[in-house]
């Protein structure tokens, strides 16, 4: 009789559990929907000039590579991972920033040879579409401005990473890299004497949308 009532007993509360399991999983399973559908909710990301970097690389005498960099970083993303055809990149660089860690090679980019900041001071990349090429990449093509020249570029962007932290701002990542060659945006000085004519440029940026 003692045997009968345990095994009611146990049996009573391994239906409970299981019970308890299948509503758990049945709620998650009706949660995580909600989710996906807020993380695909359209937004509008500033660029943060502290945490982005525009860097370039440029070959010396056919032997090493030299690098520098642009600050004054701004621009505004649109990202709508459901709707990528949506989504536009709207990038601006200041080009009396840039930096070599040479003052007397800076001050000559900065000269009507090379970036001529004072008629040119700004570089930018402004979309004009946006197609989705992964989970996390897309390519993008759109005008790039440099030196009073636009050429149409197309590029692949990766979203490096997202974050949204406890007061709801929203923080993401994006990373490419555009190969061009600096004649075709009229910047001939020493092509063929000394500096290449091939130019990598890297953008890392970092964006936010503050939390409403």
């Amino acid at each position: 009789m003692k045997t009968s009532k345990f095994k009611l007993i146990a049996t009573s509360l391994l239906s409970a559990s299981l019970l308890i399991g299948m509503g758990s999983t049945t709620f998650a399973q009706e949660a995580a929907p909600q989710q996906k559908v807020a993380e695909q909710k359209a937004e509008t990301l500033k660029v943060d000039p502290v945490h982005s970097n525009m860097l370039f690389r440029v070959k010396h005498k056919n032997s090493a590579y030299v690098f520098g960099e642009f600050y004054g970083k701004s621009g505004e993303i649109k990202y709508d991972p459901a709707n990528p055809e949506k989504m536009s990149f709207n990038v601006e660089v200041l080009t009396d920033t840039v930096s070599t860690g040479n003052a007397k090679r800076d001050a000559h980019l900065k000269s009507a040879d090379f970036f001529d900041v004072k008629q040119f001071p700004k570089m930018t990349f402004k979309s004009t579409s946006v197609k989705k090429r992964g989970a996390n990449t897309f390519t993008v093509t759109g005008d790039l401005s440099i030196h009073g020249q636009t050429k149409e570029v197309s590029t692949i962007v990766q979203m490096t990473g997202s974050m949204t932290d406890p007061k709801g701002t929203v923080t993401r990542g994006f990373y490419t890299t555009f190969n061009i060659n600096r004649t075709d945006f009229g910047m001939d000085f020493m092509v063929g004497g000394g500096i290449s004519d091939n130019v990598k440029l890297i953008l890392s940026i970092e964006s936010v949308q503050e939390a409403k």
